[in-house]
């Protein structure tokens, strides 16, 4: 009896050890390197953690997105993801989707299921496919008029995390950026729970 209660003692010392170590990753300094120019932009927010209260476990500060490229969508039409984004409030989901299988189906059902109740935009830019692949994965998951081809290599965050959300707001400024963690699948529902107060009225 004594032996089972050292183990679970040792186990529960370990879990607690994890989520003290996480939540300080996650409250540490992250240095703002806000770079505007061109369309380009950080895919941070200053203060991510004390303003909009999310939890972050990745530092993507250095990473950057150009909007003004040509993308393929599902019926392989080119589009402009400057048109598409311009002047609309769009939650986005770049998924790497050889990656992990497990996590498509959960996010995409999270995105669909807020999509269904926020009147913001969503968009899906899929990467680790050929073309003929991204077609029949968009149709598993019927998202065929949310989907785009992501270019080779364009966002970089993929080698972090097969998994990122963002919000493209007014003048194609990027914020709320978010990858979704394993261990604390709940704040995947309260990240768009914000999102939602923040940028859906």
């Amino acid at each position: 009896m004594k032996k089972y209660y050292i183990i679970n003692l040792i186990v529960y010392i370990i879990l607690f050890t994890i989520i003290i170590v996480l939540v300080f990753i996650s409250y540490r300094p992250i240095k703002d390197n806000n770079s505007n120019s061109g369309l380009v932009q950080n895919l941070r927010v200053k203060n991510v953690l004390l303003r909009e209260g999310f939890f972050q476990f990745i530092d993507f500060s250095k990473l950057s997105l150009d909007f003004n490229i040509d993308v393929l969508n599902f019926n392989n039409s080119k589009i402009n993801l400057y048109d598409e984004l311009l002047n609309e409030k769009t939650v986005v989901l770049f998924i790497y989707a050889s990656a992990c299988m497990k996590c498509n189906s959960s996010n995409i059902k999270k995105i669909l299921e807020f999509k269904n109740k926020s009147n913001l935009d969503i968009l899906i830019g899929v990467d680790g496919l050929d073309f003929r692949a991204f077609k029949s994965f968009v149709k598993t998951y019927n998202i065929e008029e949310y989907s785009f081809v992501l270019p080779e290599k364009y966002f970089e965050g993929f080698q972090y995390s097969p998994v990122a959300y963002f919000v493209v707001s007014d003048n194609l400024k990027v914020c709320c950026f978010y990858a979704p963690s394993f261990i604390f699948p709940d704040l995947t529902d309260d990240y768009f729970s914000k999102v939602e107060s923040f940028y859906g009225q």
